[in-house]
């Protein structure tokens, strides 16, 4: 519904790249060359390499202590 027609559902492949952390710490993330509209259904909770995501969004995100 999202996607009508024949629209394809891959555009391309991911990026890699080198983020900077908080404390100058390299911090790697990956680049989408599309979204998979997970945001539709959860608008809250984006994916952490959703296209929408903003840098320091995705930095906080990525030096986050993990949940226990």
């Amino acid at each position: 519904m999202l996607l009508p027609g024949a629209t394809k559902p891959y555009v391309g492949a991911a990026g890699f790249r080198e983020l900077t952390g908080p404390g100058g710490e390299s911090v790697p993330t990956r680049d989408r060359a599309s979204c998979c509209m997970f945001y539709t259904l959860a608008p809250e909770d984006t994916c952490v390499t959703c296209p929408r995501t903003c840098e320091a969004e995705r930095i906080a995100r990525l030096t986050a202590p993990a949940a226990g």
